[in-house]
Parts: structure tokens; sequence; C-alpha cells
């Protein structure tokens, strides 16, 4: 059986649903079965080498900036698969040619786009809204990482339950790897930290990623431990200003570091640092950097809500407000016993998340599209 799967939204530096859709391929590729792949990605990728197989090749598009995805998404893509005589199709980020009737899968991870629109310049909003919705009418079925994501596309895509089936996310193979003494004190020079001991977050500075919260709890703590330190990584969203200011204006700059842009496989080095990750997120469908910590044995504390409690199971400190974040800081940083035993539900917790597993929901899921022609 041919598969066919658009890849061109990979990067060479990826994040969130790029980095899912590179480990999924690379765990299809090893995962036997009667497909074989073919893998559209932008000739600028330099990456694809990590899951051509004998079961799969991919196929290189010259791009031309955004416009020019579109028009050969659009309109030669389903050229392409019909002279391919492929089977069925696989799209990995939200959309889908709407002019191919080649039976579908598509993986919508969040409704992100529903819930915080502002994120998303208008246009582009209005036409990403246009061609999810589109994806989700054609598709045979809908994959999404986890239960609170699938409760969230049913209530604002009304989407029937039956179709959305779940292909949950996990860490890359590095985070399982050990990490040395003397790679992670390299690797915290290599970015400047000037703590040997701090709380973490990790996610790109949007406001729905809640990171005034984090800093007004942890200047409370302040107050009561002055040795607690903070270090933020991530990309500057349209909250960092505001984040920025924040530090200023309450003289943290000595507490709190921000190392922006951290590459995926140096994070091991933050994680095996911290006290603990705080994720303190208004919505999160998955919430990646709670496996990745839980594997190299990061304690983690998170908020409460969507779908964070789901993947941390019972191996993560929970809080419901700012108060009570400022005490799970305070209690994380003092009590030895309370992290080794997060450390150790967490490895627990952290294993039932495997990439050949996500592949294999994906397969089924392929061959429910197959059938339901």
């Amino acid at each position: 059986m041919h598969v066919a799967i658009d890849a061109l939204l990979l990067k060479n530096q990826n994040a969130g649903t790029g980095l899912y859709t590179h480990h999924l391929l690379k765990a299809l590729a090893q995962v036997p079965s009667a497909y074989h792949f073919t893998v559209f990605t932008d000739a600028a990728y330099h990456f694809a080498s990590g899951f051509e197989s004998s079961s799969m090749n991919s196929e290189k598009v010259k791009l031309y900036g955004t416009a020019h995805r579109i028009a050969w998404e659009q309109l030669i893509l389903p050229k392409r698969l019909r002279d391919m005589q492929v089977d069925v199709t696989l799209y990995p980020f939200f959309t889908k040619p709407v002019l191919s009737h080649v039976p579908a899968v598509v993986i919508v991870h969040d409704a992100l786009i529903k819930v915080y629109p502002e994120l998303i310049e208008r246009p582009r909003r209005w036409y990403l809204d246009t061609m999810i919705t589109h994806a989700i009418k054609q598709a045979a079925y809908i994959l999404t990482v986890s239960e609170y994501a699938k409760s969230d596309l049913v209530k604002h895509y009304g989407i029937e339950p039956a179709r959305i089936l779940l292909a949950p996310a996990a860490a890359a193979p590095h985070f399982e790897v050990k990490i040395s003494e003397e790679e992670r004190c390299a690797t915290l020079h290599k970015y400047a930290v000037p703590f040997d001991q701090f709380f973490l977050s990790v996610g790109i500075s949007h406001k729905y990623k809640n990171y005034i919260e984090l800093l007004s709890a942890f200047r409370a703590a302040l107050v009561e431990n002055p040795a607690l330190r903070l270090v933020m990584v991530g990309s500057a969203g349209n909250d960092q200003e505001a984040i920025d200011a924040f530090i200023e204006q309450h003289a943290l700059d000595t507490k709190v570091f921000c190392a922006r842009y951290v590459k995926s496989e140096d994070l091991r080095a933050f994680y095996a640092s911290a006290v603990a990750l705080v994720m303190t997120s208004r919505y999160e469908s998955f919430a990646m950097p709670i496996v990745e910590a839980m594997h190299v044995g990061c304690p983690v504390i998170i908020a409460n809500r969507t779908a964070m409690p789901e993947t941390a199971g019972d191996a993560a400190l929970r809080y419901d407000t700012m108060e009570d974040l400022t005490h799970r800081l305070l209690d994380m940083w003092s009590n030895e016993m309370l992290r080794q035993r997060l450390v150790t539900s967490g490895y627990a917790q952290a294993k039932k998340f495997s990439w050949l597993n996500t592949a294999q929901c994906v397969l089924e899921a392929l061959e429910k599209a197959v059938r339901a022609v």
C-alpha cells in the first residue's frame, strides 16, 4: 500500500508540530508494515535522511516562500498523488489540499486558533481557519495528541468523536540518554547560564503561556527564600515585552535569566540542572516539555488545567492559584524527598509515551481510512 505524507512544513529548526512530525516519520520508517511511504519535503530541509529507509523515501520540492508552497500544495500535489496512484495520505500539519480526493488522515494538534485567535495576524488566521475546517470535513479520520485536545476539537469544530483518534506525542530519543556532568556544565556555559540550580520554564513567550503568573509567584517566593533562581527558555513571543518589563520593574535581572532559543539536544542539560520544570500555560494540547523533563529526571510542577494533568498523570506537583504556585516553588526548592519521589514517578510516567506506539496509532488510522472508502 502506498502512503503519501505532506511534510513540506518541516524546518531545519523545528518546534512543536515540526518536532512531532520529524520523530513520527522516523518511527514510521522503523515499524514493520506493508506500506511504502513517499514523504514530500522542502528541498531546503536538511534532515530527511533521518527517516529515509527501504520503506520510506523523500521527494524534495524546491519551494520559493510561503505563497509558492501553498500553491504547490493546493494545485500540484493533488495531480502528483493521482499520478503516483497513492492509496492514502497523511497530513501532519492541520491542513490538506482541497482538490485532493485521495483518502486522508489529518493530524490536528489543537484548537489554539479558536481559543487564542489573536496569536495569528488576521489574513493568515482567516486562511488557516478556512483550510483547517476544509481538512476536517474532507478527512476520513482526524488524529490528535490527547483526550483533552479531542474534546476541544469536538467543541470548536463539531467533529463526531468517533472520527477522532489519538496519536500522543513522546520525547525525542536523546532525552532518554543520560547526560554526563561534563556535558551538562559545558552546555550551560555555552548558553551563558549564570546559575547552577534553578527553576525552569520551556516554551515560546506568548501570553497564553502565562509567564507573568510564574514571575509573580516566583517574586513572592523570593521574599521567603532569596536563593531561588529561574531560567526561561523559549523564543520571543507576543508577551516578551511584558515579561522583560516585569523583570526590570521588580529588579529580578539577577534572579531570572532568559536563554531564548535552545536546541532540543541541549535542553537535556537544562532539565538535568533544574530543581523543577514549571508549566503555567493556560492552554496545552499535550505539553511535550513535561515528558522530556521526566525522562531526564527533572521534577515537574504544572497548572491543573487543559492537557497537562493528562500528560503528567500523578507524577507532577499541581497548583490551582498563584498563591498555590508560590508554595509549590518553596516546597520543591527545599524538599529533597519530594523531588526524589517525583523523579521516580516521572520516569514511570514518561515511559508510557513512545514514538513507536504513536506510529502504530497512525498506521491503524491509515488502515481505517482505506477501509472507509
